[in-house]
């Protein structure tokens, strides 16, 4: 990972001027989110039932109307012979996630089923179909 602060940036669907979507590797940068994400890499390391590092800490921002990821694992973007063979994914969450704000959509139980036919990491819509996915929403207040 690269020292300094990445902000990425993307555009809003419902005007005209760029807004930052994301930022990543803030955690070393910040004091409290230092504290966070070691608390997590306890957490990961006993699920794991050993030791954990972070990989990536990504911060995505959510603008009303705003589109959203298409479906994907995040498996695909890490796995490879010079990272990690074994993940976990874990989101903190913030703010408050009701049904109308667009909030994050998983499938229960997939991620036992393995890696999915994709096309450069997302999940092809046939595949969806065929595997039968539901998607259920993650809402927090």
């Amino acid at each position: 990972m690269h020292d300094e602060l990445v902000e990425d940036t993307c555009w809003f669907n419902t005007c005209d001027k760029r807004q930052r979507c994301r930022v990543e590797n803030f955690s070393t940068h910040h004091v409290e989110w230092n504290r966070i994400q070691k608390f997590c890499a306890e957490i990961t390391g006993q699920l794991f039932g050993g030791s954990a590092c972070l990989f990536k800490d990504k911060l995505n921002y959510k603008f009303p109307n705003g589109e959203g990821y298409k479906t994907h694992q995040d498996v695909t973007a890490y796995v490879s012979d010079k990272f990690a063979k074994d993940h976990i994914t874990a989101m903190v969450v913030i703010d408050t996630i009701l049904p109308n704000m667009g909030p994050l959509e998983l499938c229960a139980g997939f991620h036992k089923k393995g890696i999915f036919e994709n096309q450069k990491g997302v999940i092809l819509a046939d595949e969806e179909a065929k595997q039968g996915m539901v998607f259920e929403p993650i809402l927090a207040s």
